[in-house]
């Protein structure tokens, strides 16, 4: 086989490729092109600003931190007591419980806040799924069931943030 490499295409050519295949193509990126090309600028403009906030010392960054009484009670309050979102994972060996109420908050923070294109379609399309479970869940409960564990609390967070999403400019 012959090869003739030049800094961004190595062209591998077999004899078979002679008699009349087409040769394999190899695309081979230089490791200074691929480190700075494949950032973006924004995720390059953030680690400039971690280093930046890595520089001036661990007690002046703390400052940056929320620490209103709202804000903190934001992050720290459950949204409801009761666990009403339970998803029994089937695999063959064990059925683990898994409860979605925890990640709610999280979930939705990331939708309405991320600056990452990718993180807040990911999460919008996660929440749309719990919604969709949670509306289900909700709609097969019998009634004496849905008056001693109403999901009252949890859309009193949830839909407000569903119609802030719903109102964004984002596509």
């Amino acid at each position: 086989a012959e090869e003739v490499a030049s800094d961004q295409l190595i062209v591998v050519a077999s004899k078979r490729s002679r008699k009349g295949r087409v040769p394999v193509r190899l695309l081979k990126e230089r490791r200074a092109e691929a480190e700075t090309g494949a950032r973006s600028q924004l995720s390059m403009i953030k680690y400039r600003i971690l280093r930046y906030l890595g520089s001036l010392g661990g007690q002046i960054n703390h400052n940056l931190l929320a620490h209103t009484e709202e804000e903190i009670s934001q992050e720290a309050i459950a949204w409801d007591t009761q666990k009403h979102l339970r998803f029994d994972v089937p695999f063959f060996d064990m059925k683990p419980v898994i409860y979605f109420d925890p990640f709610l908050p999280q979930v939705v923070k990331l939708a309405q806040q991320s600056s990452d294109r990718q993180t807040k379609v990911a999460a919008c399309e996660l929440l749309h799924s719990l919604v969709l479970y949670a509306l289900g869940r909700g709609a097969q409960m019998p009634g004496e069931t849905q008056k001693k564990h109403p999901m009252e609390q949890l859309y009193r967070r949830l839909f407000p943030s569903l119609l802030a999403l719903a109102c964004d400019i984002e596509q």
